[in-house]
């Protein structure tokens, strides 16, 4: 397999962390707050430790490409693993282009946790913006994904080869927007065993 080689994507790591949680909550049935899914993580969080485990798997034989420099990754992607997209059958859509909010999340987390049938889940998740969707909300918290030190900057950039400001754009931490959705969890979880008929 000496010709074995990989393809890497990598995203800003605060906005892929939130993105990660969303489509993880959302469409894999998960239960878990956004504090501990960051806790319980294999390192997927970590851009050093992705790239060189990858550097490892595929004996340096790696091509990267930042998220943020394309408005579709797909096309780049097939080009820099070498297939030729003519020879493929085009999707009929993809499930997780859809943008989703922290209040969706959470009330897709407790019904999750409950085990509402799907039936049931677009009324309960429409209902909610009613009730609470005036105002931003986010999952993150103060201190949640802390800014890089200046020697972990250096090392991302050796492992990368990429420019300063191309790593600075990766481990960048955005400014929290919107108020903590941990505020009203008790509602939420009242609200969806009210439409849920659970009580």
């Amino acid at each position: 397999m000496t010709d074995l080689s990989g393809v890497l994507v990598l995203r800003n790591s605060t906005r892929f962390a939130v993105s990660f949680y969303r489509e993880f909550i959302i469409n894999q049935g998960a239960t878990d707050p956004f504090a501990r899914v960051l806790k319980a993580t294999d390192g997927r969080f970590d851009p050093l430790y992705v790239v060189d485990q990858m550097h490892r798997s595929f004996d340096g034989r790696l091509t990267l490409l930042r998220f943020e420099d394309h408005d579709d990754i797909v096309p780049p992607l097939l080009a820099a693993a070498q297939i030729d997209p003519s020879g493929l059958t085009p999707l009929a859509s993809r499930t997780n282009v859809r943008a989703t909010v922290a209040l969706e999340g959470e009330v897709t987390r407790h019904m999750n946790k409950i085990g509402v049938p799907d039936p049931q889940r677009a009324d309960i998740v429409t209902a909610a913006p009613a009730i609470w969707g005036g105002q931003a909300w986010t999952e993150r918290f103060d201190g949640d994904l802390p800014a890089a030190p200046p020697a972990y900057h250096a090392r991302v950039q050796t492992a990368t080869g990429w420019s300063d400001q191309e790593v600075a754009s990766l481990l960048d931490v955005p400014a929290i927007v919107g108020d903590p959705i941990s505020d009203i969890t008790g509602k939420i979880r009242r609200h969806v065993r009210q439409m849920a008929g659970r009580g």
